[in-house]
C-alpha cells in the first residue's frame, strides 16, 4: 500500500500534484520534492503571500526617490555661474612694504624698527575703529558680526582686534566675544575686513563695541602681494566663490598666505564673508598661486567685494 504523502512544513494530507516531481500542500503553500526513485520528499518553502505584498509596498515607496535622484536632481543642479561685479581691493599701503633684496637688508629693517618702537610712550596713542558692522545669521544658530576695522591714528596697531560684549535688558553682561584680523600689523590709513564668530548667543538688548589697539614693538613688515584674475562664481549647489591669483611681486619667498574675503550688497553693506589660505604654502619671488574663499552663508545679492591678505616672510 503506498503511503499518503504529507506536508512537512505543517503535516497536512492535502496535497496537490502539480508536476512529476513536485506537490503543493494546500493549506500552507508549500512545495514538495518527490524523489521518485525513494520516494522521499522534500519541502521547497514558497513565499507567503504577505511578504509578496511586503516587498511590493515597499518598491512602491522607494519608487518616486529614486525617480527624483535619478532624473529631477541631477537636472535642478546649477553649472558654476561667474558673475561679473567689480573688486575692491584694500591692499593699501603697499608702497610702504619694499621688496627685501638681502638678508642684510632685511635684518637693518628690524633693527630700526626696534629702535623706533622702544620707546612707546614718546609716540601718539594708536586709534582704531570698527564700523560697518553687519550680522550675518547661518542656520544653526551661529552669527557672524562683520565689519571694517580702520587705523584712524597715526601710528601702526599690532595685531587689530574687537570685543563684543552683549547686555541683557536690565543691563547685565551675558556674553563677551573676541575676534581678531588677518593682519599682523595695520598702518596708518589702512583698513582691514574683521569678523567675529558667535555660536548659540543668549538673548540680548544691546551689544558694545572695544576696541583696543596696542603699538608693536617690532613692525612686521608685510610682504608685497596682490590678487589677480579675481572673480566671483556662484557656487553649484549654495552661496558664492571668490577665486583668483595671489601673485609675490617682491624676491623673498613668502608663507602662511591667508586670503580674506567679505561680500557687500549695492548700499555696501557686508552681506557675507570668509577667509581661506593660499593653495601653496609658499610661494617664491616674481611667482604666483591660485586661491579660493567660499562663502557658504549669503543675505542678499553682492554687488561688489573686498579682498585682503596676510603673508609673512620665509626664514632661509
Amino acid at each position: 500500500m503506498k503511503s499518503q504523502l504529507h506536508c512537512s512544513s505543517c503535516g497536512n494530507t492535502n496535497i496537490k500534484k502539480i508536476s512529476r516531481k513536485e506537490y503543493q500542500c494546500l493549506y500552507c503553500g508549500a512545495t514538495i520534492l518527490v524523489d521518485g526513485r525513494q520516494g522521499k520528499a522534500k519541502n521547497k518553502r514558497a513565499m507567503p503571500a504577505v511578504q509578496i505584498w511586503v516587498v511590493f509596498f515597499l518598491f512602491l515607496f522607494f519608487l518616486p526617490f529614486a525617480f527624483v535622484f535619478i532624473f529631477v536632481l541631477p537636472q535642478s543642479v546649477q553649472k558654476e555661474e561667474k558673475i561679473e561685479i567689480p573688486e575692491i581691493n584694500i591692499d593699501l599701503g603697499l608702497d610702504e612694504f619694499p621688496s627685501v633684496t638681502s638678508d642684510d637688508e632685511f635684518m637693518d629693517q628690524q633693527a630700526e624698527s626696534a629702535a623706533v618702537y622702544q620707546d612707546k610712550k614718546a609716540q601718539p596713542a594708536p586709534k582704531g575703529e570698527f564700523d560697518q558692522i553687519s550680522i550675518v545669521t547661518t542656520s544653526n544658530e551661529t552669527q557672524y558680526f562683520f565689519g571694517i576695522y580702520k587705523n584712524v591714528g597715526k601710528v601702526p596697531i599690532d595685531r587689530p582686534s574687537v570685543t563684543l560684549v552683549f547686555y541683557s535688558e536690565d543691563n547685565k553682561k551675558v556674553a563677551v566675544k573676541n575676534g581678531f584680523s588677518i593682519r599682523s600689523v595695520l598702518l596708518p590709513g589702512e583698513e582691514t575686513p574683521l569678523s567675529i564668530y558667535v555660536k548659540k548667543l543668549p538673548p540680548y538688548s544691546r551689544y558694545e563695541v572695544k576696541v583696543n589697539p596696542a603699538v608693536p614693538f617690532i613692525e612686521k613688515k608685510r610682504p608685497p602681494l596682490k590678487t589677480r584674475n579675481t572673480q566671483l562664481v556662484k557656487d553649484k549647489y549654495f552661496g558664492y566663490v571668490i577665486k583668483g591669483e595671489i601673485e609675490n611681486s617682491g624676491e623673498r619667498p613668502v608663507q602662511y598666505i591667508n586670503i580674506m574675503g567679505v561680500l557687500l550688497d549695492e548700499q555696501g553693506k557686508i552681506i557675507g564673508g570668509n577667509h581661506s589660505y593660499a593653495s601653496e604654502d609658499v610661494i617664491k619671488g616674481q611667482d604666483y598661486t591660485l586661491f579660493e574663499i567660499e562663502i557658504l552663508t549669503v543675505q542678499g545679492n553682492p554687488h561688489s567685494y573686498l579682498l585682503d591678505y596676510s603673508a609673512s616672510y620665509v626664514n632661509n
